[in-house]
């Protein structure tokens, strides 16, 4: 859809609890290719005063911290643009399989089992070795860089999976909020008109209850007619304030063309729903597994 198409639709205002928007660096997507384009989308959002949850895999946050100047730029983006940096995993049922055992994609196997992958993964590609890396880029953030230690700023929300049993065998000590998928399949592009709201939930991962917002991936192929379906479900009159709209994208998708797409959503969003939450806030303020009621968070 033309991004004319989509101005009638961005000018109601929203009626639903909030938005979040996050970037997923993807393990499978090297940041030496894309750094560039985590840094012009984050600049997209600052323009539009769009607040993000970035979620990074094991190698971007390697990445990050073998450079003082990527880390002095990811503190701004914390302290000055109010994001939050998290962490992304991909277990061993995800379809993106390279970059998470050291196994290329044309090599993997739909049919291998858990014990399959086991006796191929190098250790560095574990879960816990990965939340190991984000937590230490924060850690180093929050010790060098200026950053503050608070619930909206330490390494403390996750997506993980996509299986939820593994996403509950691998769930790390310390991570207290989720972004999972809509229950509904939603995040697939393939369901036609299945919209983009979203609701919290509570779900038990690791011996623990969690948090948990459904998300929508946003897709390249049908970004714009994704991002009009984001706008209408910006004024939805059958929405309540216990609805929100989470959305997903991935830096390598922040290139040529699309750009133009994604800016018109950061756009409207601020028109109609007047900017964007965090989805540890949205979390926190929802409290669907009654956590946090007595911390002061």
């Amino acid at each position: 859809m033309p991004l004319t198409a989509l101005l009638a639709l961005s000018t109601a205002q929203a009626s639903i609890g909030g938005v979040a928007v996050t970037i997923q660096a993807e393990p499978h997507e090297g940041p030496a290719d894309h750094w560039g384009d985590l840094v012009a989308a984050i600049a997209a959002a600052d323009r539009h005063d769009i607040d993000l949850t970035i979620l990074m895999s094991w190698s971007w946050a390697r990445y990050t911290l073998a450079s003082p100047l990527r880390m002095a730029q990811a503190a701004r983006w914390i302290t000055e643009g109010g994001h939050q940096i998290g962490f992304h995993h991909h277990d061993i049922t995800s379809n993106n399989p390279a970059g998470i055992c050291g196994v290329d994609e044309a090599d993997w196997v739909r049919s291998w089992t858990r014990s399959d992958w086991a006796s191929t993964c190098e250790p560095i590609y574990e879960a816990d070795i990965g939340y190991g890396d984000v937590a230490e880029l924060v850690a180093t953030l929050q010790a060098d860089y200026g950053v503050p230690s608070g619930p909206h700023t330490d390494a403390n929300i996750a997506c993980q999976g996509p299986e939820v049993d593994m996403r509950s065998f691998e769930w790390q000590d310390g991570v207290l909020f989720s972004q999972g998928n809509q229950p509904d399949g939603s995040n697939d592009p393939s369901v036609a008109g299945a919209g983009t709201l979203s609701g919290t939930g509570c779900q038990s991962y690791g011996g623990g209850d969690i948090p948990e917002i459904g998300s929508s991936w946003i897709y390249p192929g049908s970004s714009a007619t994704q991002v009009a379906d984001i706008i209408a479900d910006l004024s939805d009159p059958t929405a309540s304030p216990g609805d929100y709209i989470s959305v997903t994208f991935h830096p390598e998708e922040y290139t040529g063309a699309t750009r133009a797409v994604y800016d018109y959503l950061f756009r409207s969003i601020r028109s109609a729903a007047g900017g964007t939450l965090l989805m540890s806030e949205i979390l926190v303020a929802e409290d669907p597994c009654g956590s946090f009621g007595d911390t002061g968070l």
